[in-house]
């Protein structure tokens, strides 16, 4: 036989060091024109030298060139490397180029795999626009999908490139599905196994056509490379849910979802924004690329049949929105009613590795689980949180996976009736700024008033709204209380208003995607009737002058109506009859339309409709916040 230092390559393993060698005999110069040897093909095929470097391209190694050392765990798929100088030939004795070089550690390889999908919405406000997703980690996807993509990146542990040349020599990937209990088939077509080269690659890509179906996918990849057969029929990764894997898996990173990371990311952004520091797009969700023996998710496909905004509580009033192009919601809504399909497909995935899956349907922060199954039914009450939407969004039923909420497999958006003021109280009587703060103080709960044995207690006047004042007093002194104003002649013919006193601006607003001819508004509120304000007669017996005139000759309504909302501002001539009937008092509950109170389109990219209304109070608050405005959008046909 022959000598091992006669052999063109080998190489062993020291378990107990955990060391292996490898080394290859180079063909020398006295060798050159040796008949015996053979030709150089010859050598390089013993060599087992790479076909492509068979060419006679002199490129000799040369001491002091950096040797690359790339090492691959064919098993476990570890993957180390080391750069290390070629010394002197004369320093290895015997012509043997042989020195010491530091250990190479083997770590699991910096290789991720992300899977994304582009998908069009079919419905709603945002109805054709085209949405691109990254999938998490045991996410989902549709049957729907456009485009559904598997990217690779795999560097070295630095984040720097891996040679070009190991190509061919990387890793393998495979995409399954399930098709049985507990069991997976590849793929069929160039989809089974692909090959994994270093840096990033768009591996497997799926088009939306009639083959996709509901089906629960696998990502796998194994440590040999394709042309050497890897072995991912034999199972048993592991005891429990592990022996269902392939017994020999690479492990790789995939997307989790890091809801916290995500949340103070975007708390940061929202408070550079207030402060001017920030302008451009909301920041993207975090994830976590973290190492899994697998990346798995699955198609769902959502049949909506139905959707309902059931308008009052009575549910006499309903409106089909579905395939309106145009929806729009209210917070003075009763209630969203849903009737859909959600399939998936009959047979199980393998036992999760992540959490257990939940199904979540949202409107609002308002989340509800669901199940997959037919003629479902899901109804979403208590809309008053929908004015907490900040404008720049759209409010929107979503579908996703509850530890993927990023990753919307459906949506349907309407557009939102917003009503605002200064809710707190740094705008004196201007318009409000139409600031965060504003809205968040207009949707947070009051605190209750203390018990008369801890009166001392201010905490429940935090957050009261914006403060108005009482319409009730005479600030110019003319006899005539403010809420009765507008009705008074003066000998000269003037209208008598009260220069010193205020109404509180209440900007209401609709998306410009309504069309204001197809829509009709409402406001509710504790409104108190113009028309139904009584003057008593004078008694002129008691009076001397036009001062004595006592205040209680107006008397407001005796009904519980304590606000009044004007198209007009306090300084101005106003008409009590309806706006509905051409004058400028916004009774309760009345429908009125755009056109009637001056609505017109914003001019700074916000794409809503805007007109301002004013808010005379007639009665003190007998608690902090205890007075409420709802403003409502209705579109016809």
């Amino acid at each position: 036989g022959m000598k091992t230092e006669e052999l063109f390559n080998d190489g062993d393993v020291d378990e107990e060091k955990k060391k292996i060698y490898y080394r290859v005999m180079i063909r020398g110069a006295m060798d050159a024109g040796n008949p015996l040897r053979g030709n150089f093909t010859d050598w390089q095929a013993k060599a087992k030298m790479n076909p492509e470097l068979y060419q006679r391209k002199a490129d000799h190694l040369r001491p002091g060139e950096n040797l690359r050392i790339i090492l691959i765990n064919r098993q476990t798929g570890y993957i180390g490397s080391l750069t290390t100088p070629l010394k002197n030939i004369n320093e290895g004795g015997y012509g043997a180029i042989s020195f010491p070089i530091a250990e190479i550690k083997m770590l699991p390889p910096n290789l991720s795999v992300r899977v994304e999908r582009r998908t069009t919405v079919e419905h709603g406000l945002t109805k054709d626009e085209e949405r691109h997703y990254q999938v998490g980690y045991e996410g989902g996807a549709t049957a729907n999908d456009n485009v559904i993509e598997i990217f690779t990146e795999w560097y070295e542990q630095d984040g720097r490139p891996l040679p070009e040349e190991l190509g061919e020599y990387g890793y393998t990937g495979r995409l399954a599905k399930i098709v049985a209990e507990n069991e997976l088939a590849p793929e069929g077509g160039d989809l089974a196994n692909f090959t994994i080269k270093p840096g990033k690659n768009r591996q497997v890509i799926r088009v939306k056509d009639e083959a996709i179906t509901r089906e629960h996918y696998y990502v796998h990849v194994h440590a040999e490379s394709k042309n050497n057969n890897p072995d991912f029929a034999t199972l048993g990764a592991g005891e429990g849910k592990l022996q269902y894997r392939p017994a020999h898996y690479v492990p790789f990173k995939v997307a989790v979802f890091d809801e916290k990371a995500t949340i103070i990311s975007r708390n940061a952004w929202r408070r550079a924004r207030e402060q001017g520091q920030v302008e451009g797009r909301f920041p993207l969700p975090v994830y976590r690329w973290l190492y899994r023996p697998e990346m798995q998710f699955s198609l769902f496909e959502l049949e909506m049949q139905r959707i309902t905004r059931v308008v009052d509580e009575e549910g006499n009033i309903s409106i089909q929105v579905l395939n309106s192009d145009r929806p729009e919601l209210s917070a003075g809504d009763n209630a969203v009613e849903l009737l859909f399909n959600l399939l998936a497909n009959d047979t199980a995935p393998l036992p999760l590795l992540g959490a257990e899956r939940e199904i979540i349907l949202s409107l609002g922060g308002a989340e509800i689980e669901i199940a997959i199954g037919s003629d479902q039914q899901v109804r979403f009450t208590s809309l008053t949180q929908l004015n907490q939407v900040d404008l720049h969004d759209y409010m929107v039923i979503a579908l996703y996976l509850n530890h993927d909420p990023e990753n919307l497999l459906w949506e349907f958006a309407f557009g939102l009736a917003d009503i605002d003021v200064d809710s707190d109280n740094n705008d004196g009587f201007n318009e409000p700024t139409l600031t965060t703060e504003e809205d968040k103080v207009e949707w947070r709960k009051p605190k209750e008033a203390p018990p008369p044995e801890n009166i001392g207690d201010t905490t429940h006047l935090k957050n009261p709204g914006k403060r108005s004042p009482s319409a009730a007093g005479d600030l110019d002194e003319d006899q005539i209380p403010v809420f009765a104003e507008f009705i008074q002649i003066d000998q000269s013919g003037d209208v008598g208003v009260d220069e010193a006193a205020s109404f509180i601006p209440v900007v209401l607003r609709f998306p410009a995607q309504l069309d204001p001819e197809k829509v009709q508004l409402m406001i509710k509120y504790e409104a108190s009737d113009p028309k139904e304000l009584k003057k008593l007669s004078k008694d002129t017996d008691h009076i001397k002058s036009e001062k004595d005139l006592p205040r209680d000759l107006y008397v407001m309504p005796s009904s519980e109506g304590r606000m009044r909302i004007w198209k007009k501002n306090v300084k101005a001539i106003r008409s009590r009859e309806s706006v509905k009937d051409g004058g400028d008092f916004v009774p309760h509950k009345i429908l009125f339309t755009p056109a009637s109170i001056g609505f017109v389109k914003e001019t700074d990219g916000q794409k809503m409709y805007k007109a301002t209304v004013y808010l005379e109070t007639l009665a003190t608050s007998k608690l902090a916040a205890d007075a409420e405005i709802i403003f409502e959008v209705r579109e016809f046909q």
